[in-house]
């Protein structure tokens, strides 16, 4: 409407910023000297004076020192910036929320009319049901040739039909079986073009009892259950032979109850989008680390125990929400579960597990796109195959992955292949490690193990270390063409431990391109400190170590920021 195409925003940096205010304070020392000056010209004292107009010489902008929060106060303060960037992007918290709570109410279609299995033989299979042409609804049987039909086909037909059947269901009448049956005049080419142009209709099945021309053929619904072959073959041999033979068909019981496919539907949907919400969690502290954000918070003091307490305390919330209003879910929907407040304990260590996981994978990843993609899909990926590796599922990839867990639980809360049964009872206690201990024994592990390894990652490997140690650089003093200044300086770091800033022997490899080698020097308090060099000198580099960005290459170096080692963060 205001025919704007474009439009940017700018703001001033943090050097801006410090400099600006670097020569307020040079600007105002400047006046206070001239203002001392006049005074003393006018016969007067310099010194501090109040509303006489005497000048202090105290007076002016400072910058302020620093103090290092405590490890509660450091983590409080990182929380409630979580809060403050959530209030202004709170997509992907809605979107790992809202997720599973909805997953939660759909996966409930499947729980209706539920009930939990239990361990006695007859109720680990399922029974089949008896098929006859009296269980067949809306049936149509076409019969031919005409000349070949006895008058009272439709009698001896309804002879072999049983006086009752335990099939289940609507039932056909055998008064309909005279109504249901189609002649056919001609040949066997008559009888196969009505059965292709009248396929859909044709139930169980039709025959041709032969001619001069043709053998006896009969042909049935393909598509159906074997039953409907057996109906209609025993139907053309009552015709053939003058013989009424009474028959049923009944499959084998098959050992899976009848629940079973749909509780395997609802624990794999579930835990779809149960690995797929801690993802959303891997967004932020990707792109914290693609901006340098956790190197400006590190290099400011700020401890990794503290970053990433606030962190999972702050996605934790989330979790609680999720695992809540998923088991209030499930309970209102249906009372027929094993132990339902033990999943609800082991969704509290699934989300937690997660959580980490997906900040370990933040570490690593090159986007937000990939890290998201990743920590969901390494999550999912053995959701799949869980239904025939109930064991492997538990004690190898619940070792992997949370999600391996998480089905574990899924399958022991609704007694899937009767993974609860101990002979034929229930297991009397459902924290044995077999049941729900083994997988909330996994997630408290796996938490364990996935903060050790973010607090170890942000406060230097051990392979970082180690290839420090290996690095050998030339001392500077060791060298014969070291001009005296340096030496001097060189000392006088070693032996002044009151500089605001101490860089002592600090080398800085890419490969084989060394950037920075065995550089020292210390700035004053109250010193101001210029570091120049042409392109490639190390400046960028040297800053970069200083920020606590990156690591040296050598482990006999150090930094100290007001006596505290960076080391040491």
């Amino acid at each position: 409407r205001l025919n704007i195409d474009n439009y940017e925003i700018s703001s001033p940096t943090i050097e801006e910023i410090f400099f600006n205010i670097t020569e307020e304070a040079e600007a105002a020392q400047i006046r206070q000297t001239l203002e001392a000056a006049k005074i003393e010209s006018e016969g007067k004292t310099s010194g501090d004076v109040g509303d006489t107009g005497q000048v202090s010489p105290d007076n002016g902008l400072k910058l302020q020192t620093g103090k290092r929060l405590n490890l509660w106060r450091q983590t409080f303060t990182l929380f409630r910036k979580r809060w403050t960037v959530f209030q202004r992007n709170y997509l992907p918290s809605a979107a790992a929320l809202v997720i599973p709570i909805i997953a939660a109410g759909l996966v409930t279609l499947f729980l209706k009319g539920f009930t939990i299995p239990g361990c006695s033989p007859t109720s680990q299979f399922s029974r089949s049901d008896i098929d006859s042409l009296l269980t067949q609804i809306d049936y149509t049987i076409p019969i031919g040739p005409t000349d070949k039909i006895p008058p009272d086909a439709a009698q001896r037909i309804g002879v072999t039909l049983p006086t009752s059947s335990s099939g289940g269901g609507d039932e056909s009448d055998p008064a309909e079986l005279a109504d249901s049956i189609e002649t056919i005049d001609g040949s066997l080419v008559d009888f196969n073009n009505f059965i292709s142009q009248n396929f859909a209709n044709v139930t169980p099945g039709g025959f041709f009892l032969g001619d001069d021309s043709a053998p006896p053929t009969f042909a049935y619904k393909g598509n159906g259950d074997l039953s409907l072959a057996t109906i209609t073959q025993n139907a053309l041999d009552t015709l053939l032979t003058n013989v009424s033979i009474s028959s049923q068909y009944q499959a084998f019981d098959t050992p899976w109850v009848s629940s079973a496919g749909k509780n395997l539907q609802m624990v794999v949907y579930f835990g779809l989008a149960m690995s797929a919400y801690p993802a959303f969690f891997a967004l932020y502290p990707t792109l914290e680390r693609l901006r340098n954000v956790r190197q400006l918070h590190y290099s400011n003091g700020v401890r990794s125990i503290s970053l990433w307490s606030a962190y999972a305390i702050f996605d934790f919330l989330i979790v609680l929400i999720v695992s809540v209003v998923s088991i209030i879910i499930f309970r209102g929907v249906t009372d027929q579960w094993y132990h339902l407040e033990y999943l609800f304990v082991f969704l509290f260590c699934y989300g937690l597990a997660s959580t980490l996981l997906s900040y370990v994978i933040s570490l690593f990843a090159r986007s937000q796109l990939a890290a998201f993609a990743f920590a969901a899909g390494y999550q999912a990926a053995p959701v799949n195959k869980v239904d025939s590796y109930i064991n492997v599922t538990h004690f190898t990839i619940g070792a992997i992955t949370p999600a391996g867990n998480l089905i574990r639980a899924l399958f022991v809360a609704l007694n899937v292949f009767s993974i609860n049964c101990r002979g034929r009872s229930v297991a009397s206690y459902p924290g044995d490690i077999t049941l729900y201990g083994g997988p909330i024994l996994y997630c408290i592990l796996q938490s364990t193990v996935l903060f050790g390894f973010l607090l170890w990652r942000d406060s230097g490997s051990i392979w970082d270390k180690v290839r420090r140690k290996q690095y050998k650089s030339q001392d500077v003093e060791e060298t014969d063409s070291v001009d005296d200044e340096i030496r001097t300086e060189i000392k006088r770091v070693d032996s002044s431990p009151d500089d605001g800033l101490r860089v002592i022997h600090q080398t800085k490899a890419f490969g084989k391109n060394v950037a920075v080698e065995d550089i020292t020097f210390g700035v004053k308090r109250g010193e101001v400190f210029a570091l120049l060099g042409p392109n490639g000198a190390g400046k960028s580099t040297t800053i970069s170590l200083i920020r606590g960005d990156i690591r040296p290459s050598n482990s006999k170096g150090e930094i100290f920021v007001e006596q505290y080692p960076l080391s040491m963060r």
